[in-house]
């Protein structure tokens, strides 16, 4: 929320103030570095402690795959979703 109310003080402070006296330029650049002080801690404490612990869960994965809606609908054949659906291009950015 800290961040969400340095935004409104960076959006207040530029639409009141004319860059060109200075006068809101201070305020702005405290927020502006308090909230990217904010957001980078919260980054690396969210990888530090929920995305180094991910593991897949396998077992839940193998059960999912085989049992998609798609398949249960016929709506393809096995063929056509092994074909569409291959869950080694789904673990990272495509390019």
């Amino acid at each position: 929320m800290l961040v969400m109310g340095n935004h409104v003080a960076i959006t207040v402070g530029g639409s009141n103030g004319h860059f060109e006296l200075i006068v809101y330029k201070p305020l702005i650049a405290s927020a502006l570095l308090r909230s990217l002080r904010l957001l980078g801690d919260a980054s690396a404490s969210s990888e530090k402690n929920c995305v180094r612990s991910i593991e897949a869960n396998r077992e839940r994965i193998s059960k999912l795959l085989h049992e998609e809606a798609a398949l249960k609908l016929n709506v393809l054949t096995s063929d056509e979703f092994d074909k569409l659906v291959v869950p080694e291009k789904m673990i990272g950015p495509s390019d």
